[in-house]
């Protein structure tokens, strides 16, 4: 939020630009050994959803992108099966 609060002011100004917001499927369904990110990823909905509601009137469009599960180097070493 950090990052989008950073270039909101400049898409308001022009009235125009697109916020694509990167959640996670471990929001919908919790991991069991990793409850920190999929609580983080979780209290992102709610202001998601917010941003969707408010923002198209001022001429912003936002997406919220839930991706599932990505083979790499930090997902090998979990210890429960990643979703699908």
């Amino acid at each position: 939020m950090v990052t989008v609060n950073a270039v909101l002011p400049l898409m308001r100004d022009r009235k125009q630009g697109h916020i694509a917001l990167i959640a996670s499927l471990a929001a919908l369904n919790p991991l069991a050994d990793a409850p920190a990110y999929s609580a983080s990823r979780r209290a992102l909905q709610p202001t998601a959803r917010r941003c969707v509601r408010c923002w198209p009137r001022r001429g912003i469009a936002v997406s919220i992108v839930c991706p599932g599960h990505i083979d790499t180097d930090q997902t090998d070493v979990r210890s429960d099966p990643c979703p699908s």
